[in-house]
């Protein structure tokens, strides 16, 4: 294990860079990247089918609003809001699962065809044909339901607008808190909306490294083509939620009754901010180290080694 820099940006930094150039990976992306591309199953309907769904929709809406008042609220403002709140706070988890699926799904496939163990025996050896279907899967793995652009833009609005509801509502709990000073409220308020904002690019950045590996590990030891999958997603959502869970107890239990005895001034809550966020990152990294381990030694049962290279310099050059 290379140590130094935090393990998960390594391994996210090496996944960024497949071997593209390598001949077993231009072959093999013939194979299995392209094809498993995945288009939301409604742009394969056919004109009528979305006239029919569309105009069924409605109906069922309309009856629905007259004959429930409530539910025009609840489809006005109740659903929105709640939606996109689950939307942004799950987001991380939601594309980890989808990358587990995926390259569980491809690792499985190849190895239930044998095409895995025969390209085992090149020089690769079988890290490096995992390695290669693992990074082609992501290189080639597009959003599904649109445009990356059109999805950066929707999601920017509304994080933008839940910055504006959460600097409000963290102006008002820092007065409550103790810092009198408007000045250093409205500081605080402002490093806090900056943490929530990192906090959400570090959850899903983990959230995919820990789904990537839980994809990697899964395949190993499940010998059916169509339990990997079952396997895969509920061993990430057990983890997942773990995490998380410890997560919450440290940041919102443990370190508030550590600091319970130091008067709320702003070094103190920023202090607190900062090791919330700590938290959430080694917690995490500490997952993902601890199942490379696992692949690791998976790898070796198989007769070959994980280069650990790969998290400080990407691809090798020799791919």
């Amino acid at each position: 294990m290379i140590w130094g820099a935090p393990f998960s940006l390594r391994l996210w930094r090496a996944l960024q860079h497949p071997p593209v150039y390598h001949s077993l990976f231009r072959r093999i992306a013939q194979q299995y990247f392209r094809q498993e591309s995945w288009t939301p199953f409604w742009l394969d309907w056919t004109r009528p089918q979305r006239i029919f769904s569309t105009t069924f929709l409605v109906v069922l809406g309309v009856i629905g609003i007259f004959t429930v008042p409530q539910l025009l609220t609840f489809l006005i403002f109740i659903l929105p809001i709640t939606g996109t709140l689950l939307y942004i706070l799950l987001h991380g988890t939601l594309v980890g699962m989808r990358q587990c699926l995926h390259i569980t799904s491809l690792i499985s496939r190849a190895r239930a065809g044998g095409m895995f163990d025969l390209l085992a025996l090149a020089p690769l050896g079988a890290f490096g044909v995992t390695w290669t279907l693992c990074t082609g899967r992501l290189y080639y793995d597009t959003p599904s339901g649109g445009s990356t652009s059109a999805q950066r833009v929707w999601i920017s609005r509304l994080l933008f607008l839940a910055v504006i509801l959460l600097m409000t509502l963290m102006t008002a709990a820092s007065y409550r808190n103790g810092v009198t000073s408007p000045s250093a409220a409205l500081l605080l308020s402002l490093v806090t909306v900056a943490l929530v904002g990192f906090a959400f690019y570090l959850d899903d950045m983990l959230s995919s490294v820990i789904g990537i590996l839980i994809g990697l590990i899964v395949p190993m030891v499940t010998g059916s083509l169509h339990i990997p999958r079952a396997a895969a997603g509920a061993t990430y959502l057990l983890l997942q939620t773990t995490a998380y869970l410890m997560t919450w107890i440290i940041d919102f239990v443990i370190l508030p009754d550590l600091l319970s005895p130091y008067p709320p001034t702003f070094l103190t809550l920023l202090l607190l901010r900062l090791a919330q966020v700590g938290t959430l990152f080694a917690l995490r990294d500490l997952l993902a180290r601890v199942l490379w381990l696992v692949f690791r030694r998976l790898m070796a049962d198989q007769d070959t080694v994980a280069d650990t290279r790969l998290l400080t310099e990407g691809a090798p050059g020799s791919w």
